[in-house]
């Protein structure tokens, strides 16, 4: 049982480490670091990029350290599918002032330390967070403000070696080149030229793209990185080659404008110079990090997470999983295994191959979804056992094989890891141990009883969900009362307890310990997020949660909802996602309660 245990909590903090993630520490002030002109030996740079306290790196549209002007019109915002609680935040912890000009629409929190001037029609759905605020004539804040933010904290710092110059690179136009990663003088490509570049980090003097030209990221072995020493223009495009998002990131050291004049798709990071962002159609994508930024207006930035930022900034593995931010345009399984692609991609396996990640990206997330099983009851300890132990053995041999990895990612339908050619059974069903012909394997290893695990469980935390690795505890919960409806022993009782205000997102779950009359001692409940309901027959109280019982329900849910027993006391508890829980809080005794209309108090007074 132990070993069982054992297992399971290692394989969730390798898989899942996101729950145990400790943010980086760095100084909120470093000095800043400048490359200029073309270089005879290499030289170190420091890029400190800093956001408010408490507002990740990798959640940030746009983050200035000195001034930020949205023009007129211009939206920021981001894709997403049902995602209010993924916003697109835009931020500016420098000294000369936010200025968002009439009609734009912010679509989150605007966080801004020095003063804040939102003109007039201004809409911003979040909060804005700022202790200077101007504003318009019929502006809008959702959220409500802020007036006391939090300080800035200089959340991704790193030194980057910038090495001497090397060969410049001149593209004419029509004419087409290739470059690996390394150090270039000027890189100029001219109309109707195409440059590809390889994943990896290159070191350039300039970067000149003119209009009509193509820049093409070969980014199937990892993010293309391009720090340029001097200065940057963006009149081409730049487009993956699988016709994806590029995973790109231009840092500019000098201290010369970047001008986007073209849609531009990727995060640029100029923490010396000023970023403008031009107005095009359909708009800019990615996000931006500059001492100073301009969006020009009627234009639309669109939020997309900087992971390539991480990769440069070599963060500790813990912190970079932290960064992670979960596609939101992505539901369900798909949205899980591509979270954990990401971590793969970004933080932990940067020496896989493409078809490897994205297979060991599915069987980390079978390991979560048994191992949720088996907390569930849904599956027996010798199930999850037979089920680990097939996924561990296949783990092994995809280690290192792209070729078989390939065959599974191209070819596997019922998602046993083994594809399709050699699967002589194609349909068993999800998370099945199997042969190496694909077939049931019907064995099961001897383990433990679930009574013997259940103790264990209490301390290991299991979750999927990225919004919770932020999650504070949950506060202390206050029940509320246990009600009946006398007329209509059916209708069950409903139970009340206060809702924790935590704004994560993250699941919250209430314990319930409850004694009844009828002298079998304390029965334990827990009640799932979703089961918060409104009855009709009862007003709920103000800022509660409210849970219906009623004599069809299993167990000690039936039993607490007979109308043959009556409530002695009960207290409850709230816990997270992320395992986090509050304390238990004191023993109510519903019948102390006044009647309310109609309604008696479940307890009678002994």
């Amino acid at each position: 049982m132990t070993d069982l245990v054992g297992r399971l909590g290692r394989k969730f903090v390798f898989s899942f480490a996101v729950l145990w993630a400790v943010e980086a520490c760095s100084d909120p002030n470093p000095p800043p670091g400048v490359a200029t002109g073309s270089l005879s030996a290499p030289t170190e740079v420091t890029i400190s990029l800093g956001t408010p306290a408490g507002v990740s790196t990798t959640a940030v549209a746009l983050a200035a350290n000195g001034s930020l002007v949205i023009n007129a019109g211009t939206t920021v915002t981001r894709r997403g599918i049902g995602n209010p609680a993924a916003p697109a935040t835009v931020t500016n912890v420098g000294t000369s002032g936010t200025r968002v000009e009439p009609d734009a629409l912010l679509k989150g929190d605007v966080w801004s330390a020095s003063a804040l001037d939102l003109r007039d029609r201004v809409h911003v759905l979040g909060i804005v967070h700022a202790a200077t605020l101007v504003r318009g004539n019929r502006v809008v804040i959702d959220g409500g403000v802020d007036a006391r933010p939090q300080q800035v904290s200089a959340t991704t710092q790193w030194t980057v070696t910038v090495p001497a110059s090397g060969p410049a690179v001149s593209l004419p136009p029509g004419q087409s080149g290739s470059r690996a990663p390394g150090s270039y003088g000027a890189v100029q490509v001219f109309s109707n030229a195409t440059l590809t570049l390889l994943a990896g980090t290159y070191h350039v003097d300039t970067l000149q793209l003119e209009p009509q030209s193509h820049v093409i990221l070969d980014q199937a072995a990892g993010p293309v990185v391009i720090y340029v020493r001097t200065s940057v223009q963006l009149r081409g495009d730049l487009r993956a080659v699988s016709g994806g998002a590029p995973d790109l990131l231009v840092v500019h050291l000098g201290t010369s404008d970047v001008s986007a004049e073209v849609p531009f798709s990727g995060a640029i990071v100029a923490p010396n110079a000023r970023v403008f962002l031009g107005s095009v159609s359909p708009g800019h994508v990615g996000a931006f990090f500059a001492k100073n930024i301009e969006v020009g207006p009627h234009t639309t930035v669109t939020f997309r997470a900087p992971h390539a930022l991480l990769v440069a900034a070599g963060l500790p593995v813990k912190s970079c999983i932290d960064a992670i931010v979960a596609d939101p345009t992505l539901t369900g399984h798909a949205r899980d295994v591509q979270y954990q692609a990401d971590i793969l991609r970004y933080c932990t396996g940067r020496d896989f191959g493409p078809c490897e990640a994205a297979a060991v990206a599915r069987l980390n997330v079978d390991f979560f979804s048994i191992a949720s099983a088996l907390f569930r009851e849904a599956i027996s300890p010798a199930q999850y056992l037979a089920v680990l132990q097939d996924r561990q053995r296949k783990l092994r041999t995809i280690r290192g094989n792209e070729t078989l990895a390939c065959g599974i990612i191209q070819g596997d339908g019922d998602g046993d890891f083994v594809p399709d050619p050699q699967d002589s059974c194609r349909n068993t069903p999800d998370l099945t141990p199997t042969l190496t012909n694909g077939c049931t394997d019907t064995q099961l290893p001897p383990a433990p009883t679930i009574d013997q695990l259940r103790p264990g469980f209490a301390g290991i935390a299991v979750t999927g969900d990225p919004r919770c690795a932020h999650a504070p505890s949950p506060v202390l919960p206050a029940p509320l009362g246990a009600w009946r409806f006398p007329p209509d022993p059916t209708q069950g009782k409903a139970i009340s307890v206060s809702r924790d205000i935590d704004t994560s997102g993250c699941p919250i779950w209430y314990e319930i310990e409850v004694e009844l009359t009828d002298g079998l001692g304390i029965r334990h409940l827990i009640f799932k997020p979703n089961e918060d309901t409104t009855l009709p027959w009862l007003s709920r109280p103000a800022g509660a949660v409210q849970f219906h019982l009623t004599t069809v329900d299993p167990t000690n849910r039936g039993a607490w909802a007979s109308y043959a027993v009556y409530t002695k006391q009960y207290r409850a508890r709230a816990v997270n996602g992320a395992g986090r829980r509050s304390s238990w809080s004191d023993w109510f005794r519903p019948g102390t309660e006044d009647c309310l209309a109609g309604l008696c108090p479940d307890a009678r007074t002994p």
